[in-house]
């Protein structure tokens, strides 16, 4: 049984060498994988959807078939 993993917003946009504020306009735009929401500040991301986002090439997640 697989470890489901999540990444917050800084662990993310580490991943994808990129600004966290720019993070949030990608997530604003709908071209992320969608975020979990924790609580009112605490956002994560699903490693595994991230993955297959990036294996994909980075695509709109509206686009990919959800």
């Amino acid at each position: 049984m697989s470890e489901q993993v999540l990444l917050d917003a800084e662990e993310l946009a580490g991943m994808l060498k990129i600004e966290k504020s720019f993070l949030y306009t990608l997530k604003s735009a709908g071209r992320l994988p969608p975020s979990i929401r924790l609580s009112r500040r605490a956002v994560r991301w699903r490693k595994d959807q991230i993955l297959a986002w990036i294996a994909a090439d980075c695509p709109a997640w509206e686009k990919m078939g959800k």
